[in-house]
């Protein structure tokens, strides 16, 4: 079996306040998950640097949730 890909529409990282991590979260919207299925986004990933700063790079650690998440990637 295939898994389907889906996009993430509007990528959004959350700012917080400082708390001597680079832990991110994202949000966004799934596009492409067939009607029916239960998947969800499970957004995560770390800042460039645990630092206080605007504009940091954010890498992505994100995965998939759900009863239906195995048949998409």
């Amino acid at each position: 079996m295939t898994r389907k890909a889906l996009t993430l529409i509007s990528p959004t990282v959350t700012s917080k306040v400082y708390d001597g991590t680079d832990n991110a979260t994202i949000t966004g919207v799934l596009s492409g998950v067939v009607s029916g299925d239960v998947v969800s986004l499970i957004g995560t990933g770390l800042f460039a640097t645990k630092n206080v700063g605007a504009d940091q790079a954010v890498t992505s650690n994100s995965s998939l949730s759900g009863s239906s998440e195995g048949n998409y990637t």
